[in-house]
């Protein structure tokens, strides 16, 4: 799913939607794959051209992820690279003489066990870390790891050949302010995707982008995003309807035209408005319909 949507991202025509639309897309390139092994093994070329697409898009993709981030998150990066900068080359030759030291020793035991379990599991590790970035798409959430990898690499270079004359207290705050604001950006997306996932956000910008008063008829937590999204929208609950009216009297008198289907609203006591159990079973037959395939906002039809 998320390299056919990833690779959807470059290849969609006008109209078409890279999320929604994947599957579609994704077939006119690789005919009946539903693997990435298939994507490989059906159009060897296309893939391969994907691949280096993201190779070359890697390094950009990182530097925004490391230093295009808020002016806060970019500023203390920089000090980071910089504190690393003045303490390494303010004993240039020590530092040189230590890593040459350090390398030959690694080399002369790279025979031990313990090292070669170091090494395999290192690249395992690598493989795992790459194959998101190199074959699904450089995304900001698949670079986390990497740009952590590098602040990581940073400070060890720092501790191992840097002057001791620099505080170490700057780097290790650094870097700990940094993963609270990592860890705040995974949360944020995490809940971002629940929250709007992408038949929603498409299903709200078709309704944004119609000439049209919404009063859409929903139950539930969170329902004023609409608000945020979608112009001249009023949401209308079932709570506002009078007891034991009617479903289609309460719609008509109401002027709704919309409905979102919200896990709350498919679990509400259909009792309390008669002909809201039939509604949710079939709402085709009150006259609305998807606003898009998959989508969970019912419009009535004209």
């Amino acid at each position: 799913m998320a390299f056919s949507q990833h690779f959807s991202l470059r290849n969609s025509l006008v109209g078409e939607d890279p999320w929604l639309d994947a599957a579609e897309i994704m077939g006119r390139s690789f005919p009946g794959a539903e693997s990435v092994g298939q994507a490989l093994l059906t159009n060897p070329s296309v893939f391969v051209s994907h691949i280096f697409s993201n190779v070359a898009e890697f390094p950009t993709s990182l530097f925004h992820q490391v230093l295009g981030g808020t002016t806060i998150t970019s500023l203390m990066v920089v000090v980071l690279l910089i504190s690393m900068l003045i303490s390494v080359g303010m004993q240039p030759r020590l530092a040189f003489s230590r890593l040459r030291g350090k390398f030959l020793r690694y080399w002369g035991e790279l025979s031990k066990i313990e090292n070669i379990i170091f090494m395999g599991i290192g690249i395992l590790f690598l493989v795992a870390v790459m194959i998101p970035i190199l074959v699904i798409y450089p995304r900001d959430h698949y670079l986390i790891v990497p740009a952590g990898l590098l602040i990581l690499f940073v400070l060890v270079i720092q501790s191992q050949f840097g002057s001791p004359k620099i505080t170490v207290i700057l780097p290790f705050a650094m870097s700990f302010l940094l993963f609270v604001l990592l860890t705040g950006q995974v949360i944020q997306q995490t809940v971002g995707r629940m929250a709007y996932p992408a038949s929603t956000a498409r299903s709200m910008s078709l309704m944004r982008d119609a000439d049209t008063d919404w009063k859409i008829f929903s139950y539930g937590w969170g329902l004023n995003q609409l608000n945020t999204f979608v112009d001249r929208a009023e949401i209308i609950y079932p709570d506002d309807s009078k007891p034991g009216q009617d479903l289609e009297e309460f719609f008509a008198q109401a002027g709704i035209n919309a409905v979102w289907m919200t896990g709350d609203l498919v679990n509400f006591d259909s009792s309390q408005l008669p002909g809201l159990e039939m509604f949710l079973q079939n709402p085709e037959d009150f006259g609305f319909t998807p606003i898009h395939p998959n989508s969970g906002f019912y419009v009535r039809g004209e």
